[in-house]
């Protein structure tokens, strides 16, 4: 009986640790997922200003040709 009660209690610690390392993966997890979201919100807003460079260089480049032409 002894050695039946020893293993559930030994059961119930290592249940009890595996719980707890389940809990702490996922709250890492779930850290990894907001780090995640915030760098592809960054990528978005860099390629938004990426874009919004290459018209501004490619309406410059329209009016300096423009002034060739003028001239």
């Amino acid at each position: 009986m002894r050695d039946i009660a020893g293993l559930a209690e030994k059961l119930s610690a290592e249940r009890e640790v595996a719980n707890e390392a389940a809990s702490q993966a996922q709250a890492r997890m779930a850290s990894a997922l907001q780090t995640i979201k915030e760098l592809e919100a960054q990528a978005a807003a860099a390629a938004q200003r990426e874009r919004k460079l290459v018209e501004d260089l490619a309406q410059r480049d329209k009016a300096v040709y423009d002034l060739d032409i003028k001239l």
